[in-house]
């Protein structure tokens, strides 16, 4: 089994790569399955020196969105190679609770899928499976923001609460990211995701893809 430590939680993934599941103390805390024919091929979590200088990203009226920051979350992937879907889905490491999941089809699942989770976001990139062109080598670059609230200025039912906890019965603890997410086409693979870092993290940051069939490093501006 792989095995993989967030904070006091350790969790682990079976050795036929179909569940996860959270332990403290030896003791199990929760469990994940991946959905229904799928495999996991990828478990994330956000790099150890992450530094987040602004707690909100600030609109052109001075409005702004709160940022949706979870230091236990962990970004999944799983894919079905017999149905051509890929599934992403974002967990809280701490409680298994699913903070966000969405699906892909018509995948190609031989190629290349990276991934990678930063501060309050995400992104991930597959190629599509095209029926009527073999030759196409074009990448799907998805990237996503997660905020406390859809409303600016508002942090939805954390109100002004200062801290809390995934495994609080309270709708605080329950918390779920609102996601704004787009897609981009790349017309190339890309095998490997980064992003660009600096000591206080104030800098804006890059989005650092790998482009193996140009020799090529893209660097795209992490703005939405």
């Amino acid at each position: 089994n792989d095995s993989m430590r967030s904070n006091s939680v350790v969790y682990s993934l079976d050795s036929y790569n179909k569940t996860l599941s959270g332990t403290t103390d030896s003791k199990p805390v929760w469990t994940w399955s991946a959905p229904t024919d799928e495999v996991i091929v990828n478990v994330i979590s956000r790099p150890h020196f992450d530094p987040i200088a602004s707690i909100g990203d600030v609109l052109g009226d001075r409005r702004v969105l709160y940022k949706y920051i979870n230091p236990n979350a962990i970004l999944v992937t799983s894919v079905s190679p017999n149905a051509n879907v890929m599934t992403i889905t974002l967990l809280d490491s701490v409680s298994g609770s699913v903070l966000y999941s969405t699906a892909h089809r018509n995948v190609d699942v031989r190629r290349p899928i990276t991934s990678i989770l930063s501060a309050n976001w995400f992104a991930y990139s597959f190629t599509t499976a095209n029926s009527t062109d073999a030759s196409y080598r074009g990448s799907t670059l998805v990237f996503g923001k997660l905020y406390e609230s859809d409303v600016p200025n508002d942090r939805g039912s954390l109100g002004s609460a200062k801290n809390m906890s995934t495994l609080s019965s309270s709708s605080a603890g329950v918390l779920r990211p609102h996601v704004k997410s787009l897609a981009y086409i790349i017309p190339e693979p890309i095998s490997k995701l980064g992003v660009s870092q600096t000591n206080q993290g104030i800098t804006n940051r890059l989005l650092l893809a790998v482009c193996p069939s140009s020799s090529s490093l893209l660097g795209i501006p992490l703005s939405m």
